[in-house]
């Protein structure tokens, strides 16, 4: 018996069934979207987060900035400046003069622990359905459920514009009822170095650094 997860969409319901073939429209403007941003050198990005909370009926805004090349990212959030090269992730903490250094699961696809991941690897990770297109904006909407069904989240919601095949929003349905909902603000290729992406201490002799690596 096939397992499957509901899905709704404005008022109509659809029946997802894991085990079932890719909805070629999805897959159709994901590749399409995959092939624009591979055409980027680095990929510059200004966002807004709207974090809401269910249960306490909360929500809070706050804005951050990434840069992208292949898996490599810097991102700037919550305070934070997070350096990944592909391997090593520095996360810097410039009010408290400290940093942490750990080794990330390459397989995690939750965009705070992997923003990268924004922009590929759908085809690996996801279940995808096409649901038609935004009244207001135009924007294609795909529904992406994770094959792997331990994520923290049940679902993404992401809306991607036509004219430029640029994602332009991204809704994690979280399990335990906080969801978060990406607003791009603005995507534009750029041009940086690899060492962009590593942070130095030689740069920062004030900061302790914390190797939580093993």
């Amino acid at each position: 018996m096939l397992k499957s997860i509901l899905i709704t969409a404005g008022t109509a319901l659809f029946l997802f069934p894991l085990a079932a073939q890719q909805d070629p429209q999805a897959k159709a403007i994901l590749d399409r979207m995959g092939e624009k941003t591979e055409q980027y050198g680095t990929i510059h990005v200004r966002f807004s987060v709207i974090t809401t909370d269910k249960q306490s009926g909360t929500e809070e805004t706050r804005e951050g900035e990434l840069y992208v090349k292949k898996e490599k990212y810097l991102l700037n959030f919550l305070d934070t400046e997070s350096y990944f090269d592909g391997k090593t992730l520095w996360s810097y903490l410039p009010d408290v003069k400290e940093v942490s250094v750990t080794e990330p699961d390459p397989d995690e696809s939750f965009f705070f622990s992997n923003p990268a991941r924004l922009f590929s690897g759908y085809d690996k990770e996801y279940k995808y359905l096409y649901l038609g297109t935004d009244p207001e904006t135009g924007h294609d909407i795909i529904d992406l459920v994770p094959m792997e069904l331990n994520r923290e989240y049940s679902r993404i919601r992401i809306t991607v514009d036509p004219s430029s095949y640029h994602i332009s929003t991204a809704h994690y349905y979280g399990k335990d009822g906080i969801h978060h909902l990406l607003r791009i603000k603005s995507l534009e290729s750029t041009d940086v170095p690899d060492s962009f992406f590593v942070f130095d201490p030689a740069k920062h002799p004030d900061v302790e650094v914390i190797d939580m690596r093993f």
